[in-house]
């Protein structure tokens, strides 16, 4: 399957409002997904005016104002945020990209994998190009056969049949009163309001106006008017070379978007990734709801003679996962591999039926791992998805499995969503075991997770003492994160928040491993932070790793569930001491991610920078 692209944002609307306040409103929404460039196509009874622009939104506001666009009436428009991926980001290259007669407008999200020889056969048809994406063989495309198709969506069916990757296109025509839209592997849908209507690459771009959706599968072509919505199918014979495209209608169900425009906000915040971190224990509480009383109901197809569990994830989702391992392994006895989804693509593959593959994923739309999930699902191994997004591409593959109901996560450092799919980790853990006292402590453990994190949110102590810690190492430039055991995985995700939004080169460790290498970069300079739980055989390994680095002089931050009064040993080795409360030994590594979290918000605030949009990186990483 081609990649998925979901780091630009698309939104489109027909309806009774003012055009350009609505497309603006929708761009901002969709912020977090990470750009470089803005732009949008307006149509009006004369043909299509297009504002580009590099940068933030508020530039291509202040061209939408100086060129007195918002006042005008419009019939509808498009209008698109690109992260670059052909061509830098320029005006050239940003969208709408339009044909060669100006009267076609496309904006894309995605990679055209044969953009080269499309090119070349529209150069030699007398085709020029412009700017140096792969989204404008697109437009030059969809001018090509219009000339010759019965009607536009013809036209459109034929430009796909000939497009090999990954897209989720809006499209206006001069004359045509509806917007087109069509997706493959990348997300899309089709907002549903009374007499007004929206495409978008997610809900968050309409749902103060909706609430009312559709989500496109690949191989569909909506067309949208103020008043009506259709969509066919486009069926590919493989066996045809042109391939054999028949359109078919489909029937689709509308469904109710699971949250409102104020989850969408900041509200009294200053950013979503603070909001998010205090929405923790709100969101813990809706992940484990239905689950912690009701284990067995949990939708997850267990093979009669499980062997192995493979769990399948990128990123923050992937250290999450290294918590389910751990527990797993060690407590239910069930053989558990955590792999990186992208790795997992290129490796043989040895599943089986006798085989459950988990794939995590906040977004469900992650490429490398649906294609990692699909790998292994065609080897006929159970498979089931942790996923927070409902309806999105992972969870229908998937078919079963969990959903975290975190709410929607804006923010592109992952907070709530890593938080949830741990404790996620401790329901599956549970549902495995046969063990009753286990399950209970598990199940006990998690209903007194959201109120641990609160806990740390509201104590005055913690956070003079995080702020501290920004003050003191903002200006680092390195950093270390140590754990042993289930605290491992945590520092992952501490070294990867911090070096996500501060960018300070961070790095976790197992702490065992420390002196097989990271040793050398630790002097008087370098904050080492020290993830210590309360297990009595790994607490004294990680004191001894602790004496070592103080050795060194390194500069000793220590996040801990252990009790108040602790080895003083630990206390006079430790510059910054955060105590966090104990829940359970599989569910601490939750209550220990917040101070984690915020530290590397604070650090990112001190040095001046926006955590919610760290350079180079968008909400869901899914280029290959």
């Amino acid at each position: 399957p081609p990649p998925v692209i979901v780091m630009c944002g698309i939104i489109g609307y027909t309806g009774p409002r003012p055009v350009v306040p609505t497309l603006l409103k929708g761009l901002s929404s969709l912020e977090y997904r990470g750009y470089d460039s803005a732009g949008m196509s307006l149509v009006h009874d004369k043909g299509i005016h297009t504002v580009r622009t590099v940068g933030p939104i508020v530039r291509l506001e202040a061209e939408v104002d100086a060129q007195g666009l918002r006042e005008k009436t419009w019939a509808f428009g498009v209008a698109h945020t690109r992260w670059a991926t052909h061509g830098a980001p320029s005006v050239i290259n940003a969208h709408p990209q339009l044909s060669n007669d100006g009267t076609i407008s496309v904006v894309h999200n995605g990679i055209i994998e044969n953009k080269e020889e499309l090119k070349a056969e529209l150069i030699n048809m007398g085709y020029q190009f412009t700017s140096q994406t792969d989204t404008e063989v697109l437009p030059i495309l969809l001018e090509h056969y219009a000339k010759t198709a019965d009607t536009f969506f013809d036209a459109i069916v034929k430009t796909m049949t000939k497009v090999i990757g990954a897209f989720a296109l809006a499209i206006l025509r001069k004359g045509d009163p509806e917007i087109y839209g069509t997706c493959v592997g990348s997300p899309l849908c089709v907002g549903i309001g009374e007499g007004e209507n929206f495409l978008a690459s997610d809900a968050s771009a309409f749902v103060e106006y909706t609430h009312r959706a559709i989500t496109l599968k690949d191989r569909e072509i909506v067309a949208i008017s103020p008043t009506n919505h259709r969509i066919q199918r486009v069926f590919f014979s493989p066996t045809d070379a042109p391939p054999d495209v028949v359109a078919k209608k489909t029937d689709h169900r509308i469904v109710d978007v699971p949250f409102d425009i104020e989850q969408v906000r900041k509200g009294k915040y200053a950013h979503f990734m603070l909001k998010e971190i205090n929405e923790q224990a709100m969101a813990v509480a809706n992940t484990i709801s239905g689950k912690v009383d009701h284990l067995d109901d949990i939708h997850i197809d267990i093979p009669p003679c499980l062997q192995s569990i493979l769990i399948l994830a990128c990123g923050t989702s992937h250290y999450a996962g290294g918590v389910g391992e751990y527990i797993i392994n060690n407590t239910v006895g069930i053989p558990v591999f955590n792999e990186y989804a992208s790795e997992f693509i290129n490796k043989r593959c040895f599943l089986g039926p006798q085989n459950l593959v988990l794939a995590i994923s906040q977004s469900g739309e992650t490429a490398d791992t649906r294609d990692a999930l699909l790998k292994a699902k065609e080897t006929g191994a159970s498979v089931a998805g942790v996923i927070n997004v409902v309806g999105s591409q992972i969870a229908r593959i998937a078919g079963r499995g969990m959903y975290l109901h975190a709410g929607p996560e804006i923010g592109v450092a992952s907070t709530k969503a890593f938080t949830c799919q741990v404790a996620a980790m401790n329901l599956l853990a549970a549902f495995l075991s046969r063990d009753r006292q286990f399950r209970r402590e598990i199940t006990d453990g998690l209903r007194k997770v959201p109120e641990a994190i609160r806990e740390v949110l509201q104590d005055t102590e913690t956070m003079e003492t995080i702020a501290k810690i920004a003050e003191t190492f903002h200006t680092a430039t390195n950093a270390l994160y140590l754990g042993r055991g289930l605290d491992y995985p945590v520092s992952l995700e501490g070294a990867l928040k911090l070096k996500e939004i501060s960018y300070i080169h961070a790095e976790g460790y197992p702490a065992g491993e420390m002196k097989h290498g990271p040793i050398a970069l630790i002097d008087h300079s370098m904050p080492c932070f020290f993830i210590l739980g309360p297990e009595e055989s790994i607490y004294r390994k990680v004191l001894s790793n602790m004496e070592e680095v103080n050795s060194r002089r390194g500069r000793i931050i220590t996040i801990t569930s252990t009790p108040k009064g602790l080895d003083k040993r630990v206390i006079e080795l430790s510059e910054f001491l955060i105590h966090v409360p104990h829940v359970s030994l599989a569910c601490d590594p939750i209550i220990k991610a917040v101070p984690l979290q915020l530290i590397a918000y604070m650090i990112a605030v001190k040095k001046g920078l926006d955590p919610d949009k760290p350079r180079n990186l968008a909400k869901s990483v899914t280029v290959h």
